[in-house]
């Protein structure tokens, strides 16, 4: 019950981002809605939870974009994986981490979707 209450989450965040979002471009960048919730899920809840997240988001994202297929979900849980692996060394508090990494996870997403939509 659990994923499929995720499944639903991230389905409805990926329509929102897609079809609501892009219209309000804050200095230029459009809020990323999906990284920022799978960020928080796997910082707050399960990392488990945050890659299925990633995944059937970025997925939907993809399917609602004119990149190539895979590139926001591939960025996406490439992004949660390099923060699981630095979270491993970094001992804070949930609320600092989302606060201190969040601002740097959406400029790497940014770069490794700019640099996988380049090489395919």
């Amino acid at each position: 019950m659990r994923y499929f209450i995720i499944f639903l989450i991230s389905f409805l965040a990926a329509i929102f981002q897609s079809s609501f979002l892009v219209h309000f471009p804050i200095f230029g960048w459009v809020i990323n809605l999906v990284l920022i919730l799978a960020v928080g899920l796997a910082i707050f809840r399960n990392f488990k939870e945050g890659l299925f997240f990633a995944f059937f988001s970025g997925l939907l994202l993809d399917f609602f974009s004119a990149m190539p297929l895979g590139v926001k979900m591939v960025s996406l849980i490439l992004c949660l994986i390099f923060l699981n692996l630095f979270f491993r060394f970094i001992k804070l508090s949930n609320l600092l981490k989302l606060l201190i990494f969040l601002p740097i996870i959406l400029v790497i997403y940014e770069v490794l979707t700019l640099f996988l939509q380049w090489a395919i």
